[in-house]
């Protein structure tokens, strides 16, 4: 593994000849081909992510590191971020590989998690499918997480595959599932998971979800309610 000091400068993703589309993330592109193109691909969507939020936001970008980094993926405002893509709603929480190797969050040095999954967000009277750019604070996800996950009703297990990898030991929740935990936890609105940014997405032909267009992002709220949170709360 390489790492890339903290206050080494990042050169933004844009115009990145290994690929044309330009700010756009294919998810399957991040787990399966060659190991030189996926890490490839991985490092490119860590850094359409990291400068969106960095531009949004005003916060300063820092190192990323290269190839398989299990600790954390990129800084940003000075903390470490680990950077989670799915097609899938809710939150899934790794904490170990399909044989129980310790993997994910209980290894993990992040201060952040950040994500971006399909959610449902409402546009004036309308309900729309959007893909939402959440950060969710380490420290809470380890409340969630608890002393035994194996024992956890919402455990699940992804075997091995020789195309996407050594299979998984997870928590899976869905969005109604983190709307009952955050009551649980005794947080507050917006404290569990922070919806941050709308972002477009991407589809095939025959309009299957594959992806995620951060050309045109948008505030969950209002530009100064944010700016405000960041600023003065989240990277302080």
């Amino acid at each position: 593994m390489i790492r890339v000091s903290p206050p080494t400068p990042v050169v933004k993703t844009t115009g990145q000849k290994f690929f044309p589309e330009k700010k756009k993330i294919i998810v399957e592109n991040l787990y399966t081909g060659d190991k030189d193109f996926r890490w490839k691909y991985v490092d490119y969507a860590e850094g359409i992510v990291q400068n969106t939020m960095a531009d949004m936001f005003n916060i300063g970008v820092g190192g990323r590191t290269e190839g398989y980094s299990p600790e954390y993926d990129y800084y940003l405002g000075g903390k470490k971020i680990e950077q989670k893509i799915s097609l899938k709603d809710g939150l899934e929480l790794e904490f170990a590989r399909y044989d129980g190797t310790p993997s994910g969050l209980t290894v993990t040095e992040s201060d952040y998690y950040i994500t971006c999954t399909p959610a449902m967000s409402k546009h004036g009277s309308e309900w729309v499918k959007v893909g939402k750019v959440r950060m969710y604070k380490v420290s809470d996800l380890f409340r969630i997480l608890g002393t035994a996950p194996e024992d956890s009703p919402f455990r699940k297990v992804y075997e091995p595959n020789p195309d996407k990898g050594p299979g998984a030991q997870v928590l899976s929740f869905s969005e109604k599932d983190l709307k009952t935990l955050t009551g649980s936890l005794g947080a507050k609105k917006n404290q569990l998971n922070i919806a941050c940014l709308e972002v477009g997405l991407l589809r095939d032909k025959k309009g299957k979800l594959i992806g995620y267009d951060f050309n045109f992002p948008e505030y969950c709220g209002t530009k100064e309610s944010w700016l405000k949170w960041y600023t003065k709360s989240l990277f302080k």
